[in-house]
């Protein structure tokens, strides 16, 4: 393996070429001359995608990947905090730092703040009408653009907006109710030759962390629902045979609707059990601490104002436990921003389970491999809407000699004005890192 060291004037000269060239492509890009291609499908690359657009952009070296790395941690960092600030981040970059005199490019760094701040000044709010037509200029595909306004449009104020890949085709749907993967087991299904969807109306709800092994330890509460002649829904990590099969018999002569519902203990569901007593406003029951099933009577249950059981999940409705749910969401996110990535995707799917009211964008499987692209566009489409509604938009400043900056934004005459303030910001830190460059090692096999 061999190593090169690149250092002083050399360094100036390659972190200007790249500029100048990563320069040219952005040109192309913003025109419409760039795409992503996936075995025998291609899609037309948009501002939008301005992150995942350089990162897939070949370099011709090592040291070339190196320097641009610095200008896609820039619009990386600008995107978490601002969607739309991305594009605006490195079109900043390139103008300030294009030039390489470092004078200069202070220069002119100075005169992008002024004009940035007096546009920022003179901000105004817009309407929904105005707003979608600024998403178009990131991103005029026409499917990823229509499907994130019908998500916006179908989103309330105070609903919950989530975004994910789904084997049915692709579309928005409402949500009402914390809706949770379980599984009524199969000897209860073959004794009930249960098919489709089951809604109840305000059953009992009784949580176990644990398995069901005989019928006495839930016989209090199977003969209070069947006195009553309410419906009972159970959660639990298993069902013995014998177990499911009285509740599937007795369910099929009509002598009772009681339902055990299966919750799985993998990643996921090791912490199910504990979001859904919190809809429920159920104590958990855990054998694990020496909880006894039996102890439970029927007027100890908690009843719910809804439960749909159907292929493979349950959704709960109650509007008695939505403050605590709130909270309990509240927490998990907190969580989400300190973990790494695989705990996160976790937190975020249970995230989705304690959605409550809110819509959900599927991605089909007819996406195929562009999936992923279109959800990270309907996404971005979404926190570029809420950015506008709550910081309104901005004219881009128009400074004069400005040649390289003027026509990478040509194709906008107003973006968020949370996405110009931080993009501005990001570029300017850029670009000075860009001229502030030691030297760099990078490594040949």
């Amino acid at each position: 393996m061999k190593s090169h060291v690149v250092t002083g004037a050399s360094i100036g000269s390659l972190a200007l070429k790249v500029v100048r060239e990563t320069g040219r492509s952005l040109q192309d890009f913003s025109e419409g001359r760039h795409q992503f291609s996936f075995e025998n499908r291609s899609i037309v690359a948009q501002p939008i995608d301005t992150l995942r657009w350089l990162a897939e952009h070949a370099p011709s070296s090592r040291g070339v990947l190196h320097i641009r790395n610095i200008l896609i941690n820039a619009i990386e960092a600008a995107e978490k905090r601002q969607a739309g600030s991305g594009y605006i981040a490195l079109a900043t970059a390139l103008e300030i730092a294009g030039h390489g005199d470092s004078l200069v490019s202070s220069q002119r760094a100075g005169l992008i703040t002024s004009s940035v701040k007096s546009a920022l000044e003179r901000s105004c709010r817009v309407t929904t009408a105005d707003a979608f037509e600024i998403m178009s200029l990131y991103d005029c595909e026409p499917s990823t653009l229509d499907l994130a306004r019908r998500a916006i449009e179908s989103c309330s104020s105070n609903a919950s907006l989530s975004i994910e890949a789904a084997e049915i085709s692709t579309g928005v749907r409402e949500i009402n109710g914390n809706t949770f993967p379980c599984q009524l087991p199969e000897t209860f299904l073959a004794a009930v030759r249960f098919t489709g969807r089951r809604p109840l109306s305000g059953p009992r709800a009784i949580v176990i962390d644990g398995m069901v092994e005989r019928m006495s330890e839930i016989e209090n509460i199977i003969g209070g629902s069947h006195a009553a002649r309410e419906p009972l829904v159970l959660f639990a990590r298993g069902f013995a045979p014998d177990v499911q099969n009285t509740l599937g018999r007795n369910y099929s002569t009509g002598h009772l609707l009681a339902f055990p519902l299966v919750v799985p203990y993998d990643e996921l569901g090791a912490n199910l059990l504990g979001d859904i007593s919190i809809v429920c406003g159920a104590d958990p029951i855990s054998s694990f601490k020496g909880d006894l099933i039996s102890s439970r009577v029927w007027k100890d249950l908690k009843t719910v104002d809804g439960i749909t059981i159907e292929a493979g999940q349950a959704t709960i409705t109650n509007e008695k436990t939505l403050p605590d749910v709130h909270r309990h969401r509240r927490h998990i996110g907190d969580k989400r921003k300190t973990c790494n990535s695989v705990e996160g995707e976790v937190l975020d799917r249970r995230l989705q389970c304690l959605m409550g009211q809110g819509v959900v964008v599927n991605i089909g499987k007819e996406s195929g491999n562009l999936s992923g692209i279109y959800r990270d566009r309907v996404g971005s489409h979404v926190r570029l809407f809420r950015s506008i509604g709550r910081h309104g938009v901005a004219e881009i400043p128009l400074a004069a000699g400005f040649k390289g900056y003027h026509s990478h934004m040509g194709r906008f005459s107003r973006v968020p004005a949370a996405a110009l303030a931080v993009g501005t910001k990001s570029g300017i830190a850029a670009a000075k890192s860009l001229q502030s460059l030691g030297g760099i090692v990078y490594h040949v096999a």
